[in-house]
């Protein structure tokens, strides 16, 4: 298939992505571009990759719950963007990495906040995940919800 339709399906899975609409693939690989950021989510058997942008520099950080145990959490680092000169705050990405280890429904939430203030304006993303008896995992929505 040409790269140019590939990357027109692509397009079209990550708004489906984007707006809530469920997406049951075996293997996926969205990144969803708003607000002037780009969110990715990448899923493959029995391992959920998702990334985030993200600054610590400015005091926002992610977090994350976890809701059900069909999911454990085999990974969490930030990496710096790799930018040609070494500019102070320069951004980067948060990464989460988990593996399944049962059948069953997982919601995992993930929130960008200045935790330290109480008003602070937050990101808030949901992600509704399914693994079967074969522990493959389905995302079944990923969602923006503030």
């Amino acid at each position: 298939m040409p790269a140019f339709f590939q990357k027109i399906i692509a397009f079209f899975i990550a708004v489906l992505a984007f707006f809530g609409i469920n997406i049951n693939h075996d293997d996926i690989d969205v990144e969803v571009k708003g607000d002037g950021y780009e969110y990715s989510i990448d899923y493959e058997d029995r391992e959920l990759d998702i990334e985030f942008p993200a600054n610590p520099t400015t005091g926002y950080s992610w977090s994350y719950k976890i809701d059900g145990d069909a999911l454990r959490l085999t990974k969490e680092e930030y990496d710096e963007y790799d930018i040609p000169f070494n500019a102070a705050g320069k951004g980067g990405k948060k990464e989460y990495e988990f593996t399944a280890v049962k059948p069953g429904e997982v919601t995992l939430e993930f929130t960008y906040l200045r935790d330290f203030e109480a008003d602070s304006d937050r990101t808030v993303f949901v992600v509704k995940v399914s693994v079967d008896e074969n522990l493959r995992i389905s995302v079944v929505s990923f969602d923006k919800v503030k």
